[in-house]
C-alpha cells in the first residue's frame, strides 16, 4: 500500500471522528502493524518464512495470535465505539461532556468482543522460550540423513531448532559452498523427489531401497544413469 494512499485514509478517519487521538503515523505500522506490507502489497507476496524474519515474530503461535486479534480488531467499527462511549458519558455526566479516555475506549472494546462471542474457558498454555539470534545463522554444513525419509524432511522442510531456518530446497550458492559434494548428492535425490506428491508414494516407488541414505542414494543413480529418474 502506498504512504501516500494510507495517509488520506488516516486524515479522512481522523476528520470524521474529532474526538480521537491523532497520535497516529506510518512508523507506528512498521512493524507491529505490518498487515499492510505484507498483506496487502500489490507488487510481492510473502512466503511464510519470509513473513515470520520480516516481522520478527519468534514463532508461529505468534504470528497466528497477531492475525486473529488483528481480524477481531477489523470488526470492531470505532465510530460506534466512540458514538456507545459518548451516550454513557452524556447519560451519566450530563454536563460539559468531554473526549472518550484511553480507558473507556479500550473498556467498550472489551465489551463489544465479548457481547459479540461468548466467553470460553481459558487454556493454560506453556511458556516459549525466547528466541535467540542463533537461529537466524546462515548455516554453512549439510546436514546428514540416515534415511530416505530425513532427507525428503530436509530438502522440503525447514528446522529451526535444529538450526537449519530454511529448507535444503531454498539454499542459496553462498550456503552451499563449503560442501557442494554433498549437496549434489541431494540435488540427485531431488530429481527422485519431485516425481512424487508425498512421501509414501515416493518410499512405495522406491521400496527396498528408502531404509538408508545410501541406499536410496545409489538407487537414485542407478536410475538416473537408465535415464528413469
Amino acid at each position: 500500500m502506498e504512504q501516500n494512499y494510507l495517509r488520506r485514509c488516516l486524515n479522512d478517519a481522523v476528520e470524521r471522528c474529532p474526538q480521537l487521538s491523532t497520535n497516529v503515523s506510518l512508523h507506528s505500522m512498521r512493524r507491529g502493524g505490518s498487515f499492510y506490507r505484507v498483506f496487502e502489497s500489490q507488487d510481492k507476496r510473502f512466503n511464510f518464512r519470509e513473513l515470520m524474519a520480516w516481522c520478527r515474530w519468534g514463532d508461529a503461535k505468534t504470528c497466528c495470535e497477531y492475525l486473529v486479534t488483528k481480524n477481531l480488531s477489523d470488526e470492531v467499527d470505532p465510530r460506534n465505539l466512540l458514538l456507545n462511549s459518548m451516550r454513557a458519558r452524556t447519560t451519566l455526566v450530563p454536563a460539559h461532556p468531554q473526549a472518550p479516555s484511553a480507558d473507556s475506549i479500550a473498556e467498550a472494546v472489551m465489551k463489544m468482543l465479548q457481547d459479540q462471542k461468548p466467553a470460553q474457558p481459558s487454556k493454560t498454555t506453556s511458556t516459549t522460550k525466547q528466541t535467540t539470534l542463533d537461529v537466524f545463522v546462515v548455516p554453512k554444513t549439510i546436514p546428514s540423513a540416515r534415511s530416505a525419509h530425513e532427507a525428503w524432511c530436509q530438502w522440503f522442510y525447514a528446522d529451526v531448532l535444529g538450526g537449519r531456518p530454511c529448507a535444503l530446497n531454498d539454499f542459496t550458492k553462498e550456503m552451499i559452498k563449503a560442501d557442494r559434494k554433498k549437496y549434489s548428492e541431494r540435488v540427485t535425490l531431488s530429481l527422485a523427489f519431485k516425481k512424487f506428491q508425498t512421501y509414501e508414494l515416493f518410499g512405495s516407488a522406491y521400496a527396498g531401497h528408502a531404509e538408508t541414505y545410501r541406499s536410496v542414494l545409489k538407487e537414485a543413480r542407478q536410475r538416473k544413469r537408465e535415464n528413469k529418474l
